[in-house]
């Protein structure tokens, strides 16, 4: 015995096969898509909306062999079910995937045959793996150890919270978390209608994350990430925000420190080849004036011998000027 009910439309069609009579009348009257294979396993009958199913036209089917077109394999439940219906002429009910689709699966064998009735489940199923992430997220939420991990409605009100944010909450605001609490009493350093927006933008179905500065008891400042997500229900609806607040300071620091050190390369890189550049030139100038006055032996290779100097200076001014542009 199964625990389900035929529909409307599965009990005419049964009292038909009961009864052997199965015309086409009583085939065009049922919108539920199904199908009849006979004793040998061929198909006998099929509607036109388990030919949309199929997507082949009905000369491909009637009169073909059921194992055919699906093959008998383990991996699938519809082979011990059929079989089973067959020989023992009873009901069974079950789900079965076929590509990209989920089937809710009757069968009822009779002396006809057996005749299996399909409801194109797909979106219900997809929707609870929807769920089943929605309910790894809060179960995350519930049990992370790192994150402040808070769970609101539409209004802002609390419905559920870590430990970790109540111990912040005790740390910071010498109060405790509780359900049905506004969270916008407990951020006092975000405006309360900055924190509303973000709710709703998140019930719109956007997910979205911020970093932000905030200060802490002591007057520290403390780098916080807040992570936004929608948390839906079985139906797919939105119930509530999760918001996921992670301490990023380690990380923000050492990002400024490296943005510091890069301003003062910049910095140096730009006194070395500007600060250098012009007095070099200036040296250039001169050497080049002085080269056109009659000199004796030895001051006439000092001149040479420092124009070689100033030039190779040169070319390290310009390769630091290169550099520098590189850098801003």
């Amino acid at each position: 015995d199964i625990s389900y009910e035929l529909n409307a439309n599965e009990q005419i069609l049964k009292k038909a096969i009961d009864s052997n009579k199965t015309n086409s009348l009583i085939i065009s009257n049922i919108n539920t898509p199904f199908f009849i294979i006979n004793r040998q396993w061929k198909f006998f009958q099929i509607n036109r909306p388990a030919l949309q199913i199929f997507q082949l036209p009905k000369s491909k089917i009637i009169g073909k062999s059921f194992w055919e077109i699906f093959p008998d394999s383990a991996q699938y439940k519809y082979p011990i079910a059929l079989k089973r219906a067959m020989q023992a002429q009873n009901a069974d009910n079950f789900e079965e995937s076929w590509e990209d689709k989920f089937f809710d699966v009757t069968v009822h064998g009779s002396p006809l045959g057996v005749v299996v009735f399909l409801k194109d489940i797909t979106e219900k199923k997809l929707m609870e793996v929807k769920l089943k992430d929605s309910e790894n997220k809060l179960r995350a939420m519930l049990n992370s150890k790192n994150e402040i991990r808070i769970f609101v409605d539409k209004d802002c009100k609390i419905l559920y919270f870590n430990k970790l944010a109540q111990e912040l909450a005790l740390s910071e605001q010498r109060k405790n978390f509780e359900i049905g609490a506004d969270l916008r009493d407990f951020l006092t350093q975000k405006p309360k209608e900055e924190l509303q927006q973000d709710i709703l933008r998140v019930y719109s179905g956007q997910s979205f994350n911020e970093e932000r500065v905030v200060r802490v008891r002591g007057n520290r400042q403390v780098w916080v990430e807040n992570n936004y997500f929608p948390v839906y229900d079985e139906e797919n609806k939105i119930i509530g925000v999760c918001i996921c607040t992670l301490n990023v300071s380690e990380r923000k620091n050492a990002e400024l420190a490296l943005l510091e050190k890069n301003h003062k390369l910049r910095e140096i890189a730009q006194l070395q080849s500007h600060g250098v550049r012009k007095p070099v030139a200036t040296i250039k100038a001169l050497l080049d004036i002085i080269k056109d006055f009659p000199l004796d032996h030895p001051a006439r290779e000092w001149v040479d011998y420092l124009v070689l100097t100033i030039n190779e200076l040169d070319e390290v001014v310009h390769k630091i000027v290169h550099k520098a542009d590189g850098l801003t």
